[in-house]
């Protein structure tokens, strides 16, 4: 068995230092350094996440409200997606399609009682879904974080006994990127994590490819027994040493370009959800932070140059813009993540595109799989290791499969909708789905993939395929008839009622903010 004495992350950042503290959670006996850079600047004018961040915060001992005090955080329900189809409409995709399972009576919908289950995400919240869509019953009335969110209300109430704030739904974060970034590294540094400011110039390893040194500018010379490579898109370790061979998204996923801008916050509320707004040839996101909203145009640069876009952000919003700076990505991912004794996390791995702000809850998931993968570190076990790298490739792959299914819209307002509009762009997998769909509705056996977890499942291919006006239901009436789901219109007033009952307790997203603040 490996001795591991000396851990090394290389880059900071949220990933970073992210990394740093789950290593040392997990390896509390070794020595855990991370080397970055104050010249190496952070991407991103704002950042979102997903539900995944609340319990591995939690698991590593990280308190909620100190982040919202000293990231600029602002809660996140869902996403409001606008103007995709071009007619002006929008929908909402939440992070939990109705909170108290227990509380909601699928038995009179006419599903049978001994199927419920009382979670978030699981039949039960697919069959309250299909109840909805196929009842004509508007998503934002009976969803509950569409609820709140459409009223800028936060998914907390306070507990009228304690005085604490509880929460009544899942929700995630919109954060300022370096201030998480900071506040991150002043919790690692506290619990003892090493610091090295530095640049890694090259690396020597053993002649079988395991790296055992780090060289970095000014001479520093860093002995190490295991690299995570946070090192972002110069993907210093996992590209430039181990050329690992890269797997591109650009067939499926076409936007490449962004252009990020602040825009100064609403003194007078908060809202508790991203905004992605459909563009001629992209789309925008506005984030909302306690002090600005981090915002940007994201767009497929084949069609438009960073200065057209700027032009088009301009007339939308009606006022100049000062776009921080034009980034250029291309989605896809390494086929291999973890080579020899070196992990690729985050960006350094891979990235799709930010439409679901997926980049956090991937990295979160590429740790959480090391501690079942431990084999991998200790005995350099080839066989762990190829199925680590197997089931983070197909989680990858099945998130790049779900934001394309965004861009099947109605849209054909300029060349780059209508280029969609003949449907290459749709990953095989996915149009398999959607063959399926035209005859009966999302079930969790569409998927053949072996991972440990969908990172997107029936429940949120429903919500979107609905807003997008993709499902024909009438055709899943037959399939909706055996299972027994029915109508049942006094037990709707019940089901508002309820949801009601929520909403009335929630406390005001930006109260929230003041009250965690003190």
């Amino acid at each position: 068995m490996k001795k591991l004495e000396n851990v090394f992350i290389v880059g900071g950042g949220t990933a970073g230092w992210l990394s740093a503290l789950y290593m040392q959670k997990i390896f509390p006996q070794s020595k855990i350094s991370l080397i970055e850079s104050d010249e190496i600047g952070i991407v991103g004018a704002g950042e979102g996440t997903t539900a995944n961040i609340i319990t591995f915060l939690e698991d590593l001992g990280i308190n909620h409200f100190d982040l919202i005090k000293e990231t600029g955080a602002t809660l996140k329900l869902n996403i409001k997606f606008e103007n995709w189809n071009g007619d002006g409409k929008s929908y909402y995709h939440p992070f939990s399609t109705f909170l108290g399972m227990s509380k909601i009576d699928l038995g009179k919908m006419g599903w049978p009682a001994d199927k419920t289950s009382s979670t978030y995400f699981n039949d039960d919240a697919r069959i309250y879904l299909l109840y909805c869509i196929t009842n004509n019953l508007p998503l934002d009335d009976f969803l509950l974080n569409n609820v709140l969110s459409s009223k800028n209300l936060s998914n907390f109430s306070i507990d009228t006994r304690t005085g604490l704030a509880r929460p009544i739904s899942l929700n995630s974060y919109h954060f300022d990127a370096s201030r998480l970034a900071q506040f991150l590294r002043r919790t690692g540094e506290s619990r003892g994590i090493q610091r090295i400011e530095g640049i890694v110039e090259s690396v020597i390893n053993n002649g079988d490819g395991y790296i055992t040194k780090l060289k970095l500018k000014g001479g520093l010379v860093c002995h190490t027994d295991f690299i995570i490579d946070c090192t972002g898109f110069k993907r210093k370790i996992i590209g430039e040493f181990y050329r690992t061979k890269w797997k591109s998204y650009k067939k499926h996923l076409k936007v490449k370009s962004v252009i990020p801008f602040f825009l100064p916050p609403d003194e007078n509320k908060i809202v508790s959800h991203t905004n992605c707004i459909a563009m001629k040839y992209g789309w925008m996101f506005q984030i909302p932070l306690q002090h600005r909203y981090g915002s940007g145009y994201i767009f497929d640069s084949d069609f438009i140059n960073a200065d057209q876009a700027l032009e088009e952000a301009e007339k939308f919003m009606g006022r100049k813009l000062d776009p921080i700076r034009q980034l250029n990505f291309d989605a896809g991912r390494f086929e291999e993540g973890w080579v020899k004794n070196c992990i690729a996390i985050g960006l350094s791995y891979g990235f799709t595109e930010p439409i679901e702000a997926t980049a956090i809850m991937m990295l979160i998931i590429q740790l959480s799989l090391i501690q079942s993968h431990l084999g991998g570190i200790t005995h350099s076990d080839k066989f762990i290791i190829s199925r680590y790298n197997k089931f983070i490739a197909e989680m990858n792959d099945r998130v790049m499969e779900f934001l394309a299914f965004h861009y099947i819209t109605k849209r054909k307002d300029s060349e780059f909708w209508k280029s969609l509009q003949e449907g290459s762009f749709i990953p095989d997998s996915l149009r398999e789905k959607l063959d399926l769909w035209k005859s009966q509705a999302p079930t969790s056996l569409d998927d053949h993939s072996s991972v440990p977890w969908e990172p997107f499942i029936p429940e949120n291919y429903l919500m979107v395929g609905h807003g997008l006006e993709l499902f024909d239901t009438t055709a899943w009436t037959p399939q909706l008839e055996l299972m027994g789901i029915k109508n049942n219109l006094s037990y709707n007033q019940e089901i508002k009622s309820l949801i009601n009952n929520y909403n009335r307790v929630a406390v005001p997203h930006l109260d929230l903010i003041k009250i965690l603040k003190k």
